[in-house]
């Protein structure tokens, strides 16, 4: 995606609050964000991911096997360094009844080059409490 009429920064709060809109718009965003060549890692343990069609696979994964439909984000920490937007923030999954059933502290950063496309994001968080609500192997 290009973003030549907005800060790094700017595009980043956007797309995160289109995660809370609906799942369709948490889909877009991935899209929108990634293109078919952004890099992106879930989660340190998970594979490195992409383009988008790699991403929005762990985002089924995440909807299909633990029931997110939006995500809403509370920035603990937002900063624009270079082309780097650096962030701490807690990311509560969101269900289909509209309640927060887990909040995820998460440490990352989205990296853009100098046409506004983002060419990498990491986040960084620690699993088990996910895990701790998969269902139980039979």
């Amino acid at each position: 995606m290009s973003t030549t009429n907005r800060t790094p920064l700017q595009v980043v709060q956007h797309e995160v609050e289109r995660w809370a809109t609906s799942y369709d718009e948490l889909r877009a965003s991935f899209r929108d964000l990634l293109g078919d060549e952004g890099e992106y890692l879930c989660q340190q343990d998970m594979p490195l991911l992409r383009g988008a069609d790699q991403a929005l696979e762990a985002i089924t994964g995440f909807h299909e096997g633990f029931g997110v439909e939006t995500i809403e984000v509370d920035w603990v920490e937002i900063e624009q360094v270079g082309n780097t937007v650096w962030n701490e923030r807690v990311d509560h999954m969101v269900d289909a009844a509209g309640e927060r059933f887990l909040a995820i502290p998460i440490a990352g950063f989205f990296r853009f080059d100098d046409a506004g496309t983002l060419t990498a994001w990491r986040d960084y968080w620690d699993m088990r409490k996910l895990l701790a609500l998969a269902p139980e192997a039979t």
